[in-house]
């Protein structure tokens, strides 16, 4: 006798995977991101446990079953943890940028570089000011030495 794949599975498999992308793979993180991709895994981890239970073989004995919810929490668990550190550690990045694009925008300024300048503003550090520098002053004539004595 074929086994159909319950539907709640597929929804499970459908729900996991854009959820742990979406939270991971963004180039810009938002809180609600992360809120989203730990309901996703929520809901993807119920749902499999559900059709778990629901397509169960009543003749295999019910610790396999047990085992297997087990296996699926552990996984989700694994996975919102995961998803949890990636965003902490997302912030985290983010601020370190920030204060070495300030750092870079301050030796420019400092220098009068403006390359440097550019290249901060092309990498989005924001604008930075360089101020002309002061003109050189002109060197002085060598004072004339009277050498007729």
């Amino acid at each position: 006798m074929k086994r159909a794949i319950p539907l709640a599975g597929v929804a499970a498999m459908g729900l996991l995977i854009p959820g742990v992308a979406w939270a991971s793979g963004g180039e810009s993180w938002s809180p609600t991101a992360l809120y989203a991709s730990l309901a996703a895994l929520s809901i993807g981890g119920l749902a499999a446990i559900a059709g778990l239970w629901i397509g169960r073989d009543k003749s295999r004995p019910i610790y396999f079953a047990v085992a297997m919810t087990f296996l699926i929490a552990s996984a989700v668990g694994v996975g919102m943890a995961q998803s949890y550190m990636d965003a902490i550690e997302m912030v985290k990045k983010k601020k370190d940028l920030k204060n070495m694009m300030s750092m870079v925008s301050e030796i420019a300024v400092a220098t009068g570089d403006e390359e440097l300048a550019a290249l901060i503003e092309s990498s989005g550090g924001g604008e930075v000011e360089i101020e002309a520098p002061p003109p050189a002053p002109e060197p002085t004539p060598a004072a004339e030495t009277d050498e007729e004595g």
